[in-house]
């Protein structure tokens, strides 16, 4: 961006900030644009090194007063984009390609309206018809017992019927459906002992025409509470509604979008000038 440019850019008054999810793709990456009156950058994010959470520390840094922050997005094999707050009469924001002087965007701001058109902006993905939540946040064990073809199609059926189960049977129904294994066994001391194993697949013996060699994974079922068989039914509802909702084992997983919440941002936002 050159001088003249920066400089009426910095001088023609003062810009809203927004931003949208504009991509979600299937393998766990998506896009949002940041625009800022005619300027846009969009910018890259995956599940696998979810920046988010850096994110949402760098909004509450603005909205405790530092006077200057910055924070990177990690693009994983894109460009990493640099966003940078200063704050002075008027909030300055930038957004610059990381380890590259030339900015991609530079506007004054109400610093007000930018901490919460972000906050609430990142919430919004949550409700954006272009969200896929299962390929940005990982499946859920209710998501894997839904796809179940042998159980009922709606989660309030299949809670019904976990409710008839025992503890060894939710074990391995949780087992079926979201099973937790290292793939090539080797326990090691920061894993604990196998309470069986599996064939995971077969592949040809070389050297043994007609033979197979098994690759075993080494299992281990859900953890449900040895008591569980003794609990009152409340009990054993909260137990699997709260099961239902935990992550399936080895799932990437990126920010849950609709709980972002903090405290510092709110009060800030609702505080009067």
């Amino acid at each position: 961006m050159d001088e003249q440019t920066r400089f009426k850019l910095l001088y023609g008054g003062i810009y809203d900030v927004n931003i949208t999810l504009t991509k979600c793709y299937s393998y766990g990456c998506l896009y949002f644009r940041v625009s800022v009156g005619n300027q846009s950058v969009d910018v890259k994010a995956c599940n696998t090194t979810d920046y988010f959470p850096g994110f949402i520390r760098w909004i509450e840094a603005i909205a405790v007063g530092v006077e200057e922050c910055a924070f990177v997005a990690d693009e994983e094999g894109g460009i990493d984009k640099k966003f940078v707050y200063e704050r002075g009469r008027d909030g300055i924001f930038i957004i610059m390609n990381y380890g590259d002087k030339d900015e991609l965007l530079v506007a004054p701001v109400n610093t007000k309206q930018m901490v919460k058109a972000f906050y609430e902006g990142l919430r919004a993905f949550a409700t954006s018809s272009i969200y896929d939540r299962r390929s940005w946040e990982g499946d859920r064990i209710a998501d894997r017992l839904l796809d179940a073809k042998f159980l009922p199609d709606s989660a309030a059926e299949i809670l019904d019927h976990m409710l008839t189960l025992s503890v060894q049977e939710l074990k391995e129904l949780i087992h079926k459906v979201a099973p937790i294994c290292l793939p090539f066994p080797d326990p090691g001391p920061c894993n604990p002992p196998a309470e069986f194993h599996e064939v995971l697949f077969s592949n040809p013996d070389q050297d043994n025409p007609g033979k197979t060699i098994d690759y075993l994974g080494s299992f281990w079922y859900w953890d449900v509470p040895g008591e569980y068989d003794s609990w009152d039914v409340e009990a054993k509802r909260k137990y699997l509604i709260d099961t239902m909702n935990e992550k399936a084992p080895w799932e990437d997983e990126g920010t849950i979008f609709a709980n972002i919440h903090s405290d510092i941002i709110e009060q800030w936002i609702d505080k009067e000038e």
